[in-house]
């Protein structure tokens, strides 16, 4: 009776039209919006809610309150359920509406999942329980039965808030999507690159000013892992990758001949933001970020030649410094994803990349150049990989 006093009195002052954006509280005969609920935390709201108003606080317990909400959209609703001390009625976090309703009950240890269809709820336990009870899986599977579209998906749901709740709304809407899930596999490239001069700026010696490298191609491999982020159709995507390239360039006529080789051996971890359109077969996808490639192998060689008088004289001199040993790039891929099976994917991609410096080494000043950040590398790599 003191209940519905008080939330009666409070119904008189605040008008339910901004229910959609206030805190509320529900009894069996009154709504009240607009209020000041205090947010406990997820173990301490499933127990009870706490009302300021100027004098003092009032709490509720689930026997007093059918449900509850904050204005960010959570939502609490008063369950019954049995416990090793009886019938208890508790507050279940409401997660998904609809012919099945996904509540979250938090515990100190071990918080549970339920399931209610025409008022009946079931339990998810994480794994099978010593008594016999199904893990969460089966039960799903059980409950799900009559949409084949989510059936693949209840074998990649995990026992998360995030994961159920998109699993249990693409049931009721009998959605057929992919489902997002970690890849983490072995990817191959087969690719082009070169490295130039970003500016001649401070480029004393004529055989850099001149110099004009052939493409270089190669393979690489490496790993990968693909992240879903938010159970959306967005992922992080990175890997360590291991390249060795080879890279010639000569110029010059008449009597003035120069030639360079670089040599390097690398190492590369790119971090790529990836969207896949989400069809089920053929998945195209884009991605785009930055990546980070250590030269572990880093040589080059100058020759110049010159000829005087019938007389060719030579000057060669060895470096680690034409391109840093650290470098940092940018990266764009587009590519599509083809499904073998709901677990087992195998991806082609076109991506381009382009890498600078990121340490500055200054170099003799006799060689003919200062600073090694005036060169690039830069190509393109079809990069093919599967998960495992």
């Amino acid at each position: 009776m003191r209940t519905g006093i008080i939330l009666m009195a409070f119904a008189l002052f605040i008008p339910a039209a901004v229910s959609g954006q206030s805190n509320y509280i529900i009894t069996d005969t009154t709504a009240v919006y607009g209020i000041d609920l205090l947010d406990a935390g997820e173990i301490e709201n499933a127990k009870y809610i706490e009302l300021r108003n100027d004098e003092s606080i009032i709490r509720y317990t689930p026997d007093e309150v059918r449900e509850y909400g904050f204005k960010d959209g959570r939502i609490y609703v008063s369950k019954q359920i049995q416990t090793p001390d009886g019938i208890e009625a508790v507050f279940f976090e409401r997660l998904i509406q609809g012919n099945l309703t996904l509540y979250y009950y938090p515990l100190t240890e071990n918080s549970i999942f339920y399931l209610e269809r025409d008022s009946t709820l079931t339990p998810l336990y994480s794994e099978r329980t010593s008594d016999g009870s199904a893990s969460f899986r089966d039960t799903l599977r059980d409950l799900t039965s009559d949409c084949g579209n989510v059936s693949d998906a209840v074998n990649l749901v995990r026992y998360k808030k995030s994961s159920l709740s998109l699993l249990i709304s693409r049931y009721n809407a009998c959605e057929l999507r992919p489902f997002p899930f970690v890849k983490y596999g072995i990817v191959s490239g087969f690719n082009s690159s070169s490295i130039s001069l970003i500016s001649e700026r401070d480029i004393l010696n004529q055989s850099f000013r001149d110099s004009d490298f052939i493409r270089d191609r190669s393979f690489s491999i490496g790993v990968f892992v693909d992240y879903p982020l938010f159970e959306s159709d967005y992922s992080i995507y990175s890997g360590i990758n291991y390249y060795e390239n080879s890279y010639y360039s000569r110029s010059g006529t008449g009597n003035n001949l120069s030639e360079i080789t670089v040599n390097l051996s690398s190492v590369e971890v790119p971090v790529m933001v990836r969207y896949a359109y989400p069809s089920t077969t053929f998945r195209p996808f884009f991605n785009i970020g930055f990546s980070y490639l250590a030269n572990l192998k880093n040589e080059s060689t100058v020759y110049e030649s010159t000829l005087n008088n019938n007389t060719v004289e030579f000057n060669i001199f060895e470096t680690s410094q034409i391109v840093s040993d650290h470098q940092l790039g940018v990266l764009a891929g587009i590519g599509t994803f083809y499904h073998l099976r709901y677990d087992r994917v195998i991806f082609l991609e076109l991506r381009y990349k382009a890498h600078y410096y990121l340490t500055k080494k200054y170099l003799f000043e006799a060689d003919g150049f200062r600073k090694n950040n005036l060169f690039r590398r830069s190509g393109i790599e079809l990069v093919a990989g599967f998960n495992l």
